[in-house]
């Protein structure tokens, strides 16, 4: 193989390699996105609801500073 179609040949196996490598970077970063979602889910999911409040005690705010 001359010089030239052996460079082409390292450079198209560089660039497939890189674009492999790139696909599996984006699968598990996909991966661990999703987990984190599920997390948060689960951590909101498990907040306590607060009491209902009765009369208006609490449920007004003064917006006036």
């Amino acid at each position: 193989m001359d010089p030239i179609s052996a460079a082409i040949v390292r450079s198209a196996t560089a660039l497939s390699q890189a674009q492999l490598n790139q696909q599996v970077s984006y699968a598990v970063l996909r991966k661990a996105m999703d987990a984190e979602a599920s997390t948060a889910a689960m951590l909101l999911q498990a907040i306590p609801q607060p009491p209902p409040m009765k009369g208006t005690s609490g449920g007004l705010v003064d917006t006036y500073a």
